[in-house]
């Protein structure tokens, strides 16, 4: 569809990193019910991506009284909800382990689709009229006035 696109944005979270150690993931996890215990995450590996880079599923090796085990992780939705206390900003991320703690490189906020909620804010802040901020992020699209 020409008039849905994704717009890159150079306002906040354009580029992002959320730093976690592998303690507090597994108690994330296990707090939003995606596993029934868990003491310590050992990696996230991402195991597919949509074309636009979005981690679509995620595998995330674990231990759990001393056996390891896998949890499969499927959709954006799941991923950015499974890895964050309140919810990741995108899946577009890369993972960087050190030590006990990882650090995921993301860009966006969101599926990637249509107009970025914060990007626009950051237009509006700046002085952008909606007409601009549209235009930004649908640039094919004509600006009318609906029928009463």
């Amino acid at each position: 569809n020409k008039y849905l696109g994704a717009v890159d944005t150079p306002y906040n979270y354009f580029r992002w990193n959320y730093t976690i150690s592998s303690k507090d993931l597994a108690t994330i996890l296990v707090s939003k019910g995606f596993l029934s215990n868990c003491d310590e995450v050992l990696s996230l590996t991402p195991l597919k991506r949509g074309v636009h880079g979005r981690i679509s599923q995620l595998k995330i090796h674990y231990l759990i009284k001393g056996k390891e085990k896998t949890l499969l992780v499927e959709s954006q939705y799941k991923i950015r909800a499974a890895l964050h206390q309140k919810f990741l900003y995108s899946s577009a991320f890369v993972v960087k382990k050190e030590g006990s703690r990882f650090t995921l490189l993301g860009a966006g906020w969101g599926h990637g689709v249509g107009l970025c909620q914060v990007g626009a804010v950051g237009m509006a802040l700046k002085g952008f009229s909606y007409e601009d901020i549209l235009s930004h992020y649908f640039p094919e699209a004509k600006i009318v006035k609906a029928k009463e």
